[in-house]
């Protein structure tokens, strides 16, 4: 029974081209687009909104695009892993390190959509956030250590620099 479940998670997750929904993604909607980002208070009425009532048909009707989330490569890195799907668990490391972002101080990863913070402010788009980024240096770490590969060892040096300088050391940073 569990794996019948487990199949059709996977066939699902291919069919969707690994892209879904998030919780918090209802500022995506083209409805939305006209909220300032400035206006925390707005956008976080939204945000909780679609992470606590709006239902799957809902996102559908406000044309909420899926995206692309480092949080289900990862989890499905380590699904195919397990499962000894080398070629699907080799695929999910490049999609991770294809929506990653890069600047001068390193690699990182964000959400595909504006969330407000619990600090009064607004994440934008795309800005580095500790939860992706965890799920992808977890993703990273491991296949790093089974591979025993530099490439992968640099980036994943980067993205911990990354989230030691900009989060760690900037406490009042949004996360």
């Amino acid at each position: 029974m569990i794996n019948s479940r487990i199949n059709s998670l996977k066939n699902f997750l291919i069919k969707l081209d690994y892209k879904g929904h998030d919780p918090f993604d209802l500022p995506n909607s083209l409805f939305f687009k006209f909220i300032p980002f400035n206006w925390y208070y707005l956008q976080l009425l939204v945000s909780k909104f679609g992470s606590r009532i709006a239902p799957d048909w809902l996102r559908k009707l406000l044309l909420v695009p899926l995206i692309e989330d480092p949080k289900t490569y990862s989890c499905s890195y380590f699904s195919y892993l397990l499962n000894g799907e080398d070629s699907n668990s080799n695929e999910m490391i490049k999609r991770l390190l294809s929506i990653s972002k890069k600047d001068e101080i390193g690699i990182y990863w964000g959400y595909d959509f504006n969330w407000p913070t619990l600090d009064g402010t607004t994440n934008k788009k795309g800005d580095s956030t500790i939860v992706p980024g965890s799920f992808a240096m977890l993703a990273l770490s491991v296949e790093s250590i089974l591979k025993n590969d530099e490439k992968l060892n640099l980036q994943l040096i980067s993205s911990a620099n990354y989230l030691s300088l900009i989060h760690i050391s900037e406490p009042t940073r949004p996360y």
